[in-house]
């Protein structure tokens, strides 16, 4: 087993609370927000915080209860889901593409009674116990001048639930303290610098633990959060507000990188942090050749954010890990490969019939990635432990096949399940998206060179592949690749 452990910053760890009222006064007139409705300084961010604050507790939002948000990126919902943190409410802002009814469901499982919603979206209609209100009828509108209820924010308040897909496609609820995002901002920030001046785009949502992790990096920071333009890409966002730091997923960042003006639009960033799940190798190298600050990173949600992220002037090879240990964070790689993890990062748990339950191993959270660790501490993820199959006796992670797939020029997407096979129990089969006609000799070619001859795909499907929300896209090629062997016998499709 391997351990790596830091926790450096020894003075911060003597703090056990969060002052917003603090650092909107030390920050004052610098800018907090920046959008296209406008911008708020620090020192009137503070004033709307308390207004809204008040209006939240006459609405008779209590200290412990859960609120949910379904809101677009605007000012009012940054500004409200503060004021609910501050309340001591705990905030679950919701998957704007979630459809009613499961939203209804989710609210049901958490015993959530309140929803507020944005203009967008309408009337948004009410049933049983859910009492659903407009986010404008409690937001402060007058910026209230004394901000005398700000107390600060103690650690070991719970502050909000993320939900986070489950094994089965069911979302888990997790649960973070107040403590674990500024841990997660703090430790970030040894590796990623961040100052007054500087503007990091809210590219990310809000209902993910990446999106809540920009805001509270800003704060700590004296930073500017910025809310893109929606009509706009990314890169013209980054140039319209001189953006200087980018969170980006690999989608997004596969998109960007397609097009020489568009990564050029991105090229005097201070830092482009990658994550949320494998990044073209393609791109990271097209990255690094021309010039772009990427640093590409490892994290959960259970883990507030990055575990793991590389770190400016890495070499090529190293940007194809996922990086070093960030500081308060501790990572062991146990016996059968599986990363385990710590710390002041760590989330309380998942919220379940009113309780929260946090199963450890001897004080570890297992993650159920399998990583490995180089002679230099960099971290190389293998792939999801409930993504590995046996193939003749031989533990095979379709991420290591899709990785080498899409090492191919012309591969822009490819996706790996598993398929029954009576000889070796199963046996890979791959989803690709190419830019042109693919012959499968020169494939199996292709990846002899690269992966061992027994994790060479059996089957190939050639069709538009969606790699987002990877995880029930794998559950849905599966089901496909089945359904299409049953009537076909030939091995290669």
């Amino acid at each position: 087993m391997t351990w790596i452990g830091h926790n450096s910053l020894k003075s911060a760890c003597k703090m056990d609370s969060l002052d917003l009222r603090e650092i909107c006064r030390q920050y004052s007139v610098l800018p907090a927000i920046i959008s296209a409705e406008g911008s708020v300084s620090y020192e009137d961010l503070a004033g709307l915080i308390a207004a809204t604050l008040r209006n939240i507790s006459n609405a008779g939002i209590t200290a412990g209860e859960t609120v949910a948000v379904l809101s677009e990126h605007n000012i009012e919902q940054v500004i409200f889901l503060l004021a609910l943190i501050q309340s001591g409410a705990i905030a679950i802002p919701l998957n704007t593409r979630f459809p009613a009814s499961a939203i209804r469901k989710t609210l049901s499982d958490l015993q959530c009674k309140q929803l507020f919603v944005s203009s967008a979206f309408g009337k948004y209609p009410a049933t049983g116990s859910l009492r659903v209100r407009k986010i404008s009828s409690v937001l402060g509108r007058e910026i209230a001048d004394d901000t005398g209820c700000l107390e600060a924010i103690p650690f070991t308040r719970r502050s909000n639930i993320i939900l986070t897909s489950g094994s089965r496609g069911v979302p888990k609820a997790a649960v973070h303290y107040m403590g674990n995002h500024y841990y997660s901002a703090l430790g970030s920030a040894e590796n990623i610098e961040a100052g007054t001046g500087d503007r990091w785009m809210l590219t990310l949502p809000l209902f993910h633990v990446g999106g809540l992790a920009i805001i509270f990096r800003c704060l700590l920071a004296g930073a500017s959060i910025v809310i893109p333009d929606d009509k706009l890409p990314i890169e013209n966002n980054a140039q319209k507000y001189h953006i200087t730091h980018l969170s980006l997923v690999g989608t997004q960042f596969y998109r960007i990188m397609q097009d020489v003006n568009s990564f050029k639009k991105i090229n005097r960033l201070h830092a482009i942090l990658l994550g949320g799940g494998a990044i073209d190798r393609k791109m990271i190298k097209k990255a690094f050749i021309n010039g772009l600050p990427v640093f590409v990173s490892y994290g959960l949600t259970e883990m507030s954010s990055q575990v793991t992220t590389t770190r400016r002037n890495d070499k090529l090879e190293k940007l194809y890990t996922a990086g070093k240990l960030l500081p308060f964070r501790e990572l062991r790689i146990a016996a059968d490969n599986e990363i385990l993890v710590r710390g002041p990062t760590l989330f309380a748990g998942y919220y379940l019939q009113g309780e929260i339950h946090r199963s450890l191993k001897d004080g570890w959270f297992a993650t159920g990635d399998l990583a490995a660790l180089d002679e230099e501490g960099f971290l190389n993820v293998l792939g999801r432990k409930d993504n590995m199959f046996i193939s003749g006796g031989e533990n095979i992670h379709p991420e290591e096949i899709e990785q080498a797939l899409m090492d191919i020029p012309a591969v822009e997407s490819a996706v790996v399940v598993d398929v029954p096979d009576i000889e070796y129990g199963a046996r890979p089969c791959a989803f690709i998206q190419a830019r042109e006609k693919l012959d499968i000799s020169d494939i199996r070619s292709f990846l002899s060179e690269r992966i061992q001859r027994y994790k060479i795909p059996s089957y190939y499907f050639f069709e538009h592949v969606e790699t987002g929300e990877l995880k029930a896209q794998r559950m849905k090629l599966r089901q496909k690749a089945l359904s299409r062997l049953r009537i076909q016998s030939d091995p290669v499709v």
